[in-house]
């Protein structure tokens, strides 16, 4: 995906407790007391996993890494959490073999800037895989297109904060029903922030 820098912004620029969350929404109500139960959370709701398989690869006091799976035999998303006011949230998601095509952040508090106009040719499956992008205010899912299928234009008024969403829908099998839900053995979620031009 081709994105503009923005070196000179920082995620507590935007939003006060660093990067926002991707699950749950950072206006939600939804608090989860456990770093497992978030990942469980979001593997039903976010993917659709109905029996998610969860393994901690580092846990902390307010940060943790855990791997989920469709099923015992597939591919592990790898979730970043961290503790906030409410409970643990996640903010970013690592899938093997699925790649948003974005650039790295300039680092690690700076947020990804996207314009309204979104290339989509760098991400990978390309053809296999779906992108949704995700208004992170309300959860509205804003642009649902194929991976590799060229560009994407969002329409006014943009949001401020957003996520990217590179998924397979239904599990490994390659679809090109854009109604099709996530449900996903792998996916990368990375919040962004939108911007005009």
């Amino acid at each position: 995906m081709t994105t503009s820098a923005g070196s000179s912004w920082a995620w507590t620029d935007l939003y006060p407790n660093g990067q926002p969350p991707v699950f749950p929404l950072p206006n939600s109500s939804r608090a989860f007391p456990a770093a497992q139960a978030a990942a469980i959370g979001f593997a039903r709701d976010f993917l659709g996993m109905d029996d998610p398989q969860v393994s901690v690869a580092h846990e902390s006091e307010n940060d943790a890494e855990i791997l989920v799976r469709a099923d015992l035999g597939g591919e592990a998303s790898r979730l970043t959490l961290r503790r906030d006011g409410q409970g643990w949230v996640i903010v970013k998601v690592d899938g093997q073999g699925i790649s948003t095509g974005l650039p790295a952040a300039a680092g690690a508090q700076a947020p990804l800037g996207v314009t309204g106009t979104i290339d989509l040719s760098g991400a990978s499956p390309a053809g296999a895989a779906m992108v949704d992008l995700v208004d992170l205010a309300d959860g509205r899912v804003l642009a649902r297109t194929a991976a590799g299928s060229g560009t994407l234009r969002l329409d006014e008024p943009l949001p401020q904060l957003a996520a990217v969403v590179v998924y397979l829908p239904d599990g490994a099998t390659p679809s090109r029903d854009l109604s099709s839900p996530r449900k996903a053995e792998v996916a990368s979620v990375t919040a962004i922030q939108v911007r005009p031009g």
